[in-house]
C-alpha cells in the first residue's frame, strides 16, 4: 500500500457465498475489529466521545459511495448511540475516523 491510504490491517470471514468472488484478500473501507494492526497515524484525531462532530459527515461519505449499502440514517443512529454511550466500544469511533479520511 502506498502512501497514506491505509488504516490497518484486518480480518474477517467471508463466505465465498456472500462474496462471490474466488479470491482470498481484498480490500474495503470498513475497519474490522477482529486479527488487526494499525498504523500510528491513524489514531490521530480519535475521539472516544466524537466531541465536535455532527452526522452531515455520513452524508458526505454516502455521496462519495463509501457505504453504498448501508442506509445512512442507519449509521446516523448508531452515531448517535455513540455519543450518547462513548465508553461502550472504541471501533465505531476508529471506523468513522478512518471513513472522516482523517486516518
Amino acid at each position: 500500500m502506498s502512501g497514506n491510504r491505509g488504516c490497518s490491517v484486518s480480518a474477517a470471514p467471508i463466505s465465498s457465498a456472500v462474496s462471490h468472488r474466488p479470491v482470498d484478500i481484498g480490500f474495503t473501507h470498513f475497519p474490522q475489529c477482529w486479527g488487526w494492526a494499525t498504523w500510528a497515524r491513524a489514531w490521530e484525531g480519535y475521539d472516544m466521545e466524537l466531541k465536535g462532530w455532527d452526522d452531515s459527515f455520513i452524508d458526505e461519505i454516502a455521496d462519495e459511495g463509501i457505504i453504498p449499502s448501508f442506509k445512512p440514517e442507519a449509521w446516523k443512529q448508531t452515531f448517535h448511540f455513540m455519543v450518547r454511550n462513548p465508553s461502550h466500544t472504541w471501533d465505531c469511533q476508529f471506523w468513522f475516523l478512518s471513513s472522516k479520511g482523517a486516518a
